[in-house]
C-alpha cells in the first residue's frame, strides 16, 4: 500500500515514520499507520515514484510539517559478515530514533 507526502498532514495516526537508508547516502520513507490494535504499514511516495532523497537533513525538511509519534532510522548493516558469520542469512538492522520533533 502507498501513501503520498501530500496526504500525510492530514493523518492524525502516524505511529511512525521509519527513514530507511537503502545505498549509502539515499533514503526512503515508510508509515506506520494504527488502525486500533493493527498498524498498517505504506510506503511514502512523492508523486508517481517512491519518495527518495540523498539528504537526512532534506528528509526531516519534508516531513517537518509531519505529526507522528516516533521517527526512525533504520539501517542495514554487514556486521556479521565482518566478523566472520558468512552472509547466508540477511544483514543485521539497526534502528536509531530521530528526536526531530
Amino acid at each position: 500500500m502507498n501513501l503520498q507526502l501530500s496526504e500525510l498532514i492530514n493523518c492524525d495516526n502516524i505511529d511512525k515514520i521509519q527513514i530507511r537508508g537503502i545505498d549509502g547516502m539515499l533514503y526512503q520513507a515508510i508509515a506506520f499507520l494504527r488502525h486500533g490494535d493493527t498498524v498498517e504499514q505504506k510506503l511514502i511516495y512523492h508523486g508517481d515514484k517512491p519518495y527518495l532523497s540523498r539528504s537526512l537533513l532534506a528528509v526531516k525538511e519534508d516531513f517537518e510539517w509531519v505529526n507522528a509519534a516516533q521517527y526512525v532510522l533504520v539501517t542495514d548493516t554487514a556486521y556479521d559478515e565482518m566478523i566472520g558469520l558468512g552472509s547466508e542469512k540477511p544483514l543485521s538492522t539497526l534502528e536509531q530514533p530521530l528526536h526531530w520533533k
